[in-house]
């Protein structure tokens, strides 16, 4: 008797060990440069490239725990960004975005 039980036992162990587990995860194979802080009314060079007017006409902002937030497509991999005000350099940094990241800068 106690041998049935213990085969019983077993089988149903096993038989759950058997299963299938399947997963799909999808990648955002873009990158982003996502701008914070006072951002409004400077200009974004991306890899010397030709200066970029940022203001609330060139671009979309949205709110996120009552920040301003910008948002920026770039392609991943290694960028340098240099953003300016009236001439001044605020920031400027080199940078490494993979796909599906995004890479967050505050403005002074």
């Amino acid at each position: 008797m106690l041998k049935k039980i213990l085969s019983i036992c077993l089988v149903l162990v096993l038989s759950a060990c058997a299963g299938e587990y399947n997963t799909a995860q999808q990648v955002d194979e873009s990158a982003y440069l996502q701008l914070q802080g006072n951002f409004l009314n400077t200009q974004l060079t991306l890899n010397d490239a030709t200066p970029i007017n940022i203001t609330t006409d060139t671009i979309n902002t949205y709110k996120f725990e009552g920040k301003t937030i910008a948002k920026l497509p770039i392609t991943t991999g290694s960028h340098k960004i240099k953003i300016t005000r009236g001439g001044e350099v605020l920031v400027m940094r080199s940078i490494y975005v993979s796909a599906g990241n995004s890479f967050e800068v505050t403005v002074p």
